[in-house]
Parts: structure tokens; sequence; C-alpha cells
């Protein structure tokens, strides 16, 4: 069971609130929602989030394809490029400051992604050479 709509403002302790949302879904589903809803924020905790991410794998193991499909899409620059090309052709719906802020969410998204996908590639891609079959 997916929350759909986790944020920090939902988590009391280790419980989650808000299920209105719920359903059936994939758990790195919930990650990607998470991580794009709280990367955006002015002052993001970053490194935090990084850092505190080896406590989730401990109790939520994820397969490395896993963790590259959500390193995936925490890279992709579509919204960042939409918002630029919005921005380009007169588009605007919004004012200057709202389309700011939404450049800057995307923005930060795609540096997290950056050092989200190193993150993942040093921890948990690494080869293992004692899982390698020497003898063939």
């Amino acid at each position: 069971m997916c929350h759909r709509n986790i944020k920090t403002s939902h988590l009391r302790g280790t419980f989650l609130l808000n299920w209105e949302s719920a359903r059936f879904d994939h758990p790195v589903m919930d990650l990607i929602r998470f991580f794009d809803h709280e990367i955006g924020e002015y002052n993001p905790q970053s490194e935090q989030f990084i850092e505190l991410f080896s406590n989730y794998m401990e109790v939520n193991k994820l397969t490395v394809q896993e963790l590259q499909y959500f390193s995936i899409y925490m890279l992709s620059p579509v919204s960042y490029i939409q918002i630029v090309q919005d921005y380009m052709r007169g588009a605007r719906k919004e004012n200057m400051i709202k389309s700011m802020k939404r450049i800057q969410h995307a923005y930060r998204k795609i540096i997290f992604g950056l050092n989200w996908s190193y993150y993942i590639e040093k921890e948990y891609e690494s080869l293992n050479l004692d899982d390698l079959d020497l003898d063939t």
C-alpha cells in the first residue's frame, strides 16, 4: 500500500497521517513523490535525506534496479525544460515570482538527482568481487 502523498508534514514519528490518497503501487513511487516534494522546498535537507537513506534500506530493502529507476526519475530534466520553454514562448500563466519558484524547485531536483545517483552508485552498485564466479 502506498501513501501517495508523503510529506514531512504527514509524518508523526514513524507514523504516516492522511491516507485518503492511498492505493496499491510500487514503493518507489512513494519515495519519488516524497523527494520530489521535499527537495524543491527552499533550503532542502538534501544531504540529510541521503545520509538517512541507509536507515530506510535496512527496513525496506530495494533492489539495484529499483534504486536506478528512482535515480532516473530524479535526474529527469523534463519539468525544468518545460518551465524554460513556457517562459521563452511567453506562455506564462503566473507572475515572475511563481515562475522563479517553479524553476528553482526543478533545478534543486536535478542537483539532488546528481548527488543521489552518485550516492547510489557508490553505496549500492559497487562491484562485489566475492560474488564473482572466477572458476569459469
